[in-house]
C-alpha cells in the first residue's frame, strides 16, 4: 500500500465500510502513523549500520541508551518507535565507544616502544650485575691470596 518512501500512492482504493458506522481512526492518521512507523524502522536500520561500519555491536549502544536487546529488536522490526531525541545521545555513544578504542590502541602503541625500552633496560641491568658480581667476587679472591700471604 505505501511506495518505499512510506508514502501512499495516489491510486489508492477507499475502504468500503458498512452504513452508518464511523471508524474510529481515519485513514490519514493511519497512513502517518504507517509512514513513521517506517521512518523508525529505517533510523534503526540506519543506526545499526553506521554502528556495524564502526565495528560496534549496536545492541551494546541501544543497551547503553537503556533500550533491552527485545526491545531493540521490537524497534528495528517497526513495532516500536525510537526516540528520535535519542539520536544525538545514540551518536555520542557510539563516538564515545570509538574514541575509548582508539584512546587504547594508542596507549598500547606508544606502550610498546617504553616496554621494549624498559625491557631493554632490565636486560642490561641484570647483565651488568652479573659483571659487578664476577668482579666482586674476582676481588675477594685476589683480596684472600693477598691477606693469604
Amino acid at each position: 500500500m505505501f511506495d518505499d518512501q512510506g508514502v501512499l500512492p495516489n491510486r489508492v482504493l477507499p475502504l468500503v465500510r458498512p452504513a452508518g458506522i464511523q471508524p474510529s481512526v481515519s485513514l490519514d492518521e493511519v497512513a502517518e502513523v504507517a509512514a513513521v512507523c517506517l521512518r523508525q524502522k529505517r533510523i534503526a536500520h540506519a543506526l545499526e549500520r553506521a554502528a556495524h561500519r564502526a565495528d560496534i555491536d549496536p545492541a551494546e549502544i541501544a543497551e547503553s541508551l537503556g533500550y533491552s536487546a527485545q526491545h531493540w529488536g521490537q524497534i528495528k522490526s517497526g513495532s516500536k518507535l525510537f526516540d528520535p531525541f535519542l539520536i544525538p545521545r545514540w551518536n555520542e555513544a557510539t563516538s564515545n565507544t570509538l574514541v575509548s578504542r582508539v584512546i587504547a590502541f594508542i596507549s598500547k602503541e606508544e606502550c610498546r616502544p617504553l616496554q621494549s625500552e624498559l625491557e631493554r633496560r632490565a636486560i642490561a641491568a641484570e647483565t651488568e650485575a652479573i659483571e659487578l658480581r664476577k668482579k666482586l667476587e674476582w676481588s675477594l679472591e685476589v683480596l684472600a691470596k693477598v691477606n693469604g700471604k
